[in-house]
């Protein structure tokens, strides 16, 4: 059994009290303060609406089927292309697996038709505080495959 000693208590005493103040001298974040949108855009006004199902230059009816290769073209940060010891891509030392970052889905998704503009991909929406200096996403309970 471990005995809290002096030197214990009198440290989680003073992070308690560090906490309450930093946590008082945070600007409070609510709705109110700031806006909340599907998509960002630094030039104004976005394209497509917040339950649009596709981009314009998408085909949503598309043959399926055919090959995909993953073997890559450069040997950026596997020497082998044929193996790996480690199933993280983002290592120093060793082979990482190909294609391990097509397992990763981003927040937002860049349009191809519209110059600088992101909309959700997981994030089902984004609020923005009034100095423009917080971003919070809103992700939803469950992902909802988009048909």
């Amino acid at each position: 059994m471990a005995i809290l000693s002096r030197r214990h208590v009198l440290g989680f005493g003073a992070g308690a009290v560090a906490a309450g103040v930093l946590n008082s001298l945070r600007p409070a974040f609510s709705a109110e303060t700031g806006v909340e949108t599907h998509g960002l855009s630094v030039f104004g006004d976005l394209k497509y609406p917040a339950d649009f199902h596709h981009f314009d230059y998408v085909n949503p009816v598309a043959p399926k089927g055919g090959t995909f290769s993953l073997i890559p073209w450069v040997r950026s940060y596997n020497q082998s292309y044929q193996t790996f010891n480690s199933f993280n891509a983002y290592i120093l030392k060793g082979e990482g697996a190909q294609g391990m970052d097509m397992t990763f889905a981003a927040l937002m998704v860049r349009a191809g038709d519209e110059p600088d503009s992101m909309y959700g991909l997981i994030a089902k929406s984004v609020q923005i505080s009034s100095d423009k200096l917080t971003y919070r996403f809103t992700l939803p309970l469950w992902p909802e495959r988009k048909k």
